[in-house]
């Protein structure tokens, strides 16, 4: 398992604001779980990386990064 969080430097949406926005976890399958951050807090998952990185990540471009928390 790899943890990983999102850095946000601009919230476009005024929904989940600025600085570490989530945690979250790529399991050995594939799927991805997050716990998004105060204000608005709930739990989401994904069936990949890459599906989590299209719709919080590239649909938002310049607007964060994801760090991850661990070695590969």
């Amino acid at each position: 398992m790899r943890r990983f969080q999102l850095n946000r430097w601009t919230d476009e949406t005024g929904v989940s604001g600025t600085g570490i926005v989530l945690r979250g976890i790529v399991f050995p399958s594939g799927k991805v779980v997050v716990e998004w951050r105060a204000p608005k807090t709930s739990v989401a998952i994904y069936d990949s990386l890459a599906m989590f990185r299209e719709i919080h990540i590239e649909a938002h471009p310049g607007c964060g990064e994801l760090e991850w928390l661990d070695e590969p």
